[in-house]
C-alpha cells in the first residue's frame, strides 16, 4: 500500500506548479528526491498553531501542580513523540550526563509527548535517574505553556525534522532552546537557541557551560523576538505571495495565448 500512495504524492507533486516547504531543509530534500526547478519549489515557514506566549509564574506552578509535578524543583523540558528521530534516548543520555555537574545535580526532566516505550523506559531504568524523569502524557497547549514558561530549557537534540515546532513553541513562550545543530533546527532557531551535536559525547559540557555563563535569560529574550517569524501573518503573508505569484504567471500564459501571433 505505500509504493501506490508515494506515487501517487510524488506524481502529483511533479504536476504542481509550485509546492510551498516548510524550511529550506524540506526544500532541499524534495528537490532531492524530486528534480524540481528552484522556480517551482518556495519555503514559507510555519505559524504556531496557538498562542503560545509566556505565563505568569503562579499561573505555571498551579498548572504544573495539577500534572503532578514538583514545582519547588528546577527542571529540564523535552517534547515530541517516539518516532526514532525525536531521538528521545539520546534527552535522557544527555541529561544523565548534565547532572554529574553538581551545579545541575537537583534538576529533574520532563519528558512531555507519547508514553514512554520500551526503549526510554529501559534507558531511563539504566540512567539510574528514574526517580528525576518524569513523563507528562496528554498535556493541552496550556499545560505545554506553563512548561515551557517554567523550565530551565527546552531541550530538543532532534536527529532530523521538517520544522521542530518545540523549537518555535518554546521561543514564543520565552524558554531558553538547546536544539541540534542540524537543519532545520537551524533554521527555525536562528540566533536565538544553543546548538549542540545531538549526538556527540561533549554535548553535555557545552549545556553547562552556556548555563553557567548566565546566558539562557538573554536566549530566552532572544527567542521571544525570533519566534515572531513562525506567526500566522507571516505564514499567510507568504502564501499570499505565492498565489500572486502563479496568479502572474497565469496571466502571462494567457496573454500569450490570447496574442494575434499566435498560432491557432
Amino acid at each position: 500500500a505505500i509504493a501506490p500512495t508515494w506515487n501517487r504524492v510524488t506524481n502529483g507533486l511533479r504536476r504542481a506548479q509550485r509546492v510551498v516547504c516548510v524550511s529550506e531543509q524540506t526544500r532541499r530534500e524534495l528537490q532531492a528526491v524530486l528534480c524540481l526547478s528552484d522556480d517551482r519549489v518556495s519555503v514559507v515557514y510555519n505559524g504556531l498553531n496557538y498562542p503560545y506566549s509566556p505565563m505568569p509564574p503562579e499561573q505555571a506552578r498551579a498548572r504544573l501542580s495539577a500534572l503532578g509535578l514538583d514545582v519547588d524543583q528546577p527542571f529540564v523540558l523535552h517534547v515530541g513523540g517516539n518516532q526514532w528521530y525525536k531521538n528521545r534516548v539520546g534527552v535522557v543520555r544527555i541529561f544523565s550526563q548534565l547532572t554529574r555537574d553538581p551545579a545541575f545535580a537537583a534538576c529533574r526532566l520532563v519528558l512531555a509527548g507519547k508514553p514512554w516505550p520500551q526503549d526510554l523506559t529501559t534507558a531511563v531504568q539504566q540512567s539510574e535517574l528514574a526517580d528525576r524523569v518524569h513523563a507528562v502524557t496528554g498535556a493541552d497547549n496550556e499545560d505545554l505553556r506553563a512548561l515551557y514558561s517554567l523550565a530551565e530549557f527546552l531541550l530538543f537534540p532532534s536527529l532530523a525534522e521538517g520544522f521542530g515546532w518545540p523549537i518555535a513553541e518554546a521561543m514564543a513562550s520565552g524558554c531558553p532552546v538547546v536544539t541540534s545543530n542540524r537543519a532545520p533546527m537551524t533554521e527555525v532557531g536562528g540566533d536565538a537557541a544553543l546548538f549542540i551535536d545531538p549526538e556527540g559525547a561533549d554535548a553535555a559540557k557545552e549545556i553547562a557551560a552556556f548555563l553557567e555563563s548566565g546566558e539562557t535569560v538573554r536566549l530566552g529574550g532572544k527567542g521571544l523576538r525570533h519566534a515572531a517569524k513562525c506567526n500566522d501573518s507571516s505564514m499567510r503573508a507568504g502564501y499570499l505571495q505565492v498565489i500572486q505569484e502563479l496568479l502572474g504567471l497565469q496571466e502571462s500564459i494567457d496573454r500569450a495565448d490570447r496574442s494575434p501571433g499566435k498560432a491557432l
